[in-house]
């Protein structure tokens, strides 16, 4: 079983980057040729479903009642290669995702991710950031999409505790008048870590993930000098629900 774990993994590592390439020029050439809402969607939530399905990751949804019918920021917990596709499969609804800029640098997935409408994210680069936040606020005004943004801004080292949280997303959901969609992932981290390639052996052949949606926060009257706050609010709801499970946040 151990080796079909590693054979899992190498076939993985295989064909995820053949997948990007074909998947990503048919997603390129159709949203450049059709202009459609739903096309990203469906390109996006189609790979992640693809990516999970190859991973043997089956995903648990809880809280799908919490789901917002207007556009809403989510932000999750960050911990693993996995994580986009897990929420990305699982929301049910257009939204678009943040994505570091480094990753537009690569061939055809960074056209990819522009044809599909992420949003850029720009390390260290204040002026950039809220440059892009006001692009994305026009573009969630006008089709009436969604945002995903990690809360902790890259992939925490140290799960399943939550890090420190990044100010922008509860910035971006000020500015737009959003509410905030807090979503905790559980497990997760055990199918791809940060700076790991090979997943680890799993009895079942599968490993099975919780996603859990939290109730929406509200951000209306909300100014720039509330983004602490309403950071502090969206940690507390994810630290609420994991302490039910019996994970300790220090």
């Amino acid at each position: 079983m151990i080796l079909l774990s590693y054979l899992r993994s190498l076939i993985f590592i295989f064909i995820i980057p053949i997948s990007v390439v074909v998947w990503g020029l048919i997603t390129i050439i159709t949203c450049s040729l059709i202009k459609n809402k739903k096309l990203p969607t469906f390109f996006t939530t189609r790979w992640s479903l693809f990516v999970l399905w190859l991973a043997g990751v089956e995903v648990i949804l809880e809280g799908r009642e919490n789901l917002p019918t207007e556009s809403s920021l989510y932000t999750f917990n960050h911990t693993s290669h996995i994580d986009i596709p897990v929420v990305n499969g699982n929301l049910l609804n257009h939204v678009r995702f943040g994505a570091k800029s480094e990753l537009y640098k690569i061939p055809v997935f960074g056209s990819s991710l522009k044809a599909v409408g992420s949003i850029r994210v720009f390390r260290g680069d204040r002026e950039k950031v809220i440059k892009e936040y006001a692009k994305s606020l026009k573009v969630v005004k006008e089709d009436g999409i969604s945002i995903a943004l990690a809360a902790e801004g890259t992939r925490n080292p140290n799960p399943p505790a939550l890090g420190d949280f990044k100010s922008g997303p509860f910035i971006l959901a000020i500015q737009g008048q959003m509410p905030v969609v807090p979503v905790v992932l559980y497990d997760v981290h055990k199918v791809l870590p940060k700076h790991k390639i090979f997943m680890p052996h799993w009895k079942s052949g599968q490993k099975k993930v919780r996603m859990h949606i939290l109730k929406p926060i509200p951000t209306k009257g909300l100014n720039f000098d509330n983004r602490h706050e309403l950071k502090k609010k969206v940690k507390k709801a994810m630290q609420e629900d994991m302490a039910l499970r019996g994970i300790k946040n220090t």
